[in-house]
């Protein structure tokens, strides 16, 4: 296989992305990193479960141009090695049972291996959520390694989190989740050191809470401070990596405590900032900064976005469970910040319930507040409702158009859509179709109308990745072999790096790919792909978008709520569910409500029976726009 420098520079971006989110959950005794032993011979370890030989790289659909398993990148690693007997019998047992290939705990030699090996790796893979606990054979594994090997890492190679049970008395455990085609080198790289783990969690895990994640280091928020300047609340923290000897970074969050309602109060995370790579005894101070608009809870009742009246708790840590109140800001009077679309169901479901204080807690609380910043209400945002122009319809200017002269700036999209009688307009506007078999992989595609110039345009899937296939032809057009795309982190993973700029970057790399291998359209994955979290998981989807849309143009396969505003602007269309079309009243409502210049795609009939031509123009204008920024 050919590797050209994008398919390099792709690779190395799936490494850095792999390595940036995996989290490390637990590492007691200083079980990692795995470092060479004192003769700078790399240590050897035995790797246990078939996981290492059947790794989980991507979602089943997706068929990257690069394979690999765990077990080949340890064996790759200059500073571990491998038993090799161990590794030789775990390739055979998976040569004749591709489906499991585990080995019989009660058969392996144990003793051997713990005097030849200076710790031992467990690896369990999941190639879905079926299952979500750990099956007995996968225990009597772990029961039986962990009770010779002092030093023993569980790597869990899985979607999503899964019930640990009695295996969170691992002494190391990683959460390597869908780590892409480069999963393999990139969890060499966080077990032997080469990296600090800096990846935390995206969504609570059983004991784990949202937010946690170790690293080699010993990072601490050694103060903090909070501030009001005018509507903008501004915490501030001090990182202190008190190491001797490892480097760290710390992520620091900000949650906010919301004023009860009807006796149910939600914490919701309102920011976060990452430090930068602190040497052993460095420090930094980070800024997180927001609106107090922000807190405000949509109110179907209000037609709008209400700041109610109460104290509005702050509280600053590096997880959701350590987080310690910062400082307290009273609203007097309730205020509706932003008007909205009447009717609808209260968006914030997805916010956690306000954890219960213990008393230390509610005396702290009780301090704060007796110091509490006073808003003005005056200093609030207040945004009306775009009621909008009346649109009356596209005037031509008594000429034939096509696309091409579009692309040349000789007409204006009003002029040709206007060319365009109600058969061909109603064409345009038509469902997503079937591919024509003329990019590979392909999903659907948008129609097009050939007699003016405008093409199909194919709409790819695969979240993160890309299904996508391109032909590479021999000398006589035949066709040689098949050229797949690059399996970037699964977007939950992906998530756990709190870093937006590496997910621009991954969003512009598959975007990249996208027009390379023919599609113009990407769908990506669901805002709660990334995070149950709103504000994580907005920021994430908005910062992917915003890099395809380099390439390609990003498609929001969901309708979102309006709590998740914020993400829908980056996308250049929304996918419709079933049985919602352009004109319905919802869809007209979060026009005006966000503003929304997008366009937006659908497997059934995009307007309704009877439309009138003005809908349909309108339709094709959206469509149209982002059409002429990628055909």
């Amino acid at each position: 296989m050919e590797i050209t420098p994008r398919m390099s520079d792709h690779a190395l971006l799936a490494r850095a992305a792999a390595a940036g989110s995996m989290v490390l959950l637990k590492n007691t005794g200083g079980t990692l990193p795995l470092l060479p032993l004192e003769d700078d011979t790399p240590m050897p370890v035995a790797v246990f479960g078939a996981g290492q030989i059947r790794t989980c790289l991507c979602p089943a659909d997706i068929h990257p141009w690069k394979k690999g398993n765990i077990l080949d990148a340890l064996c790759a690693s200059r500073r571990i090695v491998p038993d090799g007997l161990l590794a030789h019998r775990y390739r055979n047992a998976a040569l004749k049972d591709p489906l499991d290939g585990e080995l019989d705990a009660a058969a392996l030699d144990l003793s051997r291996l713990r005097e030849e090996n200076a710790a031992a790796i467990v690896v369990i893979s999941r190639a879905d959520l079926d299952t979500r606990t750990l099956t007995e054979n996968e225990l009597a594994l772990l029961r039986r390694v962990c009770a010779v090997f002092e030093r023993t890492v569980l790597v869990l190679n899985t979607p999503l989190g899964i019930e640990l049970g009695e295996a969170n008395q691992c002494p190391a455990i990683v959460y390597a989740g869908l780590g892409g085609q480069e999963l393999g080198a990139a969890l060499c790289d966080l077990l032997t050191g080469k990296i600090v783990p800096t990846g935390r969690l995206a969504r609570a895990w059983g004991d784990y809470p949202f937010g946690w994640g170790l690293g080699y280091g010993a990072p601490e928020i050694v103060s903090y401070s909070a501030a009001l300047d005018g509507c903008r609340v501004i915490l501030t923290a001090q990182i202190e990596n008190l190491s001797e000897t490892q480097p760290a970074q710390e992520l620091v969050q900000v949650w906010c405590d919301l004023p009860a309602q009807d006796g149910h109060g939600v914490r919701r995370l309102m920011g976060w900032q990452k430090t930068k790579l602190l040497a052993p005894g460095e420090g930094q101070a980070v800024t997180v900064e927001f609106s107090i608009a922000d807190c405000a809870v949509r109110r179907a009742e209000s037609a709008g976005y209400v700041l109610g009246a109460g104290y509005y708790d702050f509280y600053i840590g590096t997880n959701a469970a350590n987080a310690c109140a910062a400082g307290s800001v009273l609203v007097p009077h309730s205020a509706i910040v932003q008007a909205c679309a009447p009717g609808g169901q209260i968006d914030d479901i997805s916010d956690p319930a306000a954890p219960v204080l213990t008393v230390e807690e509610q005396e702290t609380l009780a301090a704060v507040r007796k110091r509490a910043m006073r808003l003005q209400n005056r200093n609030l945002p207040r945004v009306a409702r775009r009621r909008g122009d009346r649109f009356t319809g596209c005037r031509g200017d008594g000429q034939a158009h096509d696309f091409a002269e579009l692309r040349r700036g000789e007409c204006s999209v009003f002029s040709l859509i206007a060319a365009l009688d109600d058969l061909e307009l109603r064409q345009l506007c038509g469902a997503l179709e079937a591919p024509e078999g003329a990019v590979e992989g392909a999903l659907w595609q948008t129609p097009g109308l050939p007699e003016y110039g405008i093409a199909a345009a194919a709409v790819c899937g695969g979240g993160t990745s890309l299904s996508l296939e391109a032909e590479i032809l021999d000398e006589e057009g035949h066709v040689a072999r098949r050229q797949n795309c690059t399996a970037f982190p699964a977007a939950a993973l992906l998530a756990c790096s709190f870093d937006p700029a590496l997910v621009r970057a991954v969003g512009t790399a598959v975007g990249r790919e996208a027009r390379e291998y023919g599609a113009v359209w990407h769908i990506a994955p669901k805002i709660a792909d990334w995070s149950p979290a709103d504000a994580i998981g907005t920021a994430l989807a908005a910062a992917f978008a915003d890099g395809v849309r380099a390439f390609a143009a990003p498609v929001l396969p969901e309708l979102p709520q309006d709590a998740q505003r914020g993400a829908a602007g980056a996308y250049s269309a929304l996918l419709l569910p079933e049985g919602v079309t352009e004109d319905s009243p919802a869809v007209r409502a979060k026009i005006l409500d966000w503003r929304y210049p997008g366009a937006f795609l659908t497997h059934g009939e995009r307007l309704h029976e009877g439309a009138a031509r003005t809908e349909y123009e309108r339709a094709a204008l959206r469509l149209m726009r982002v059409l002429k920024e990628y055909l």
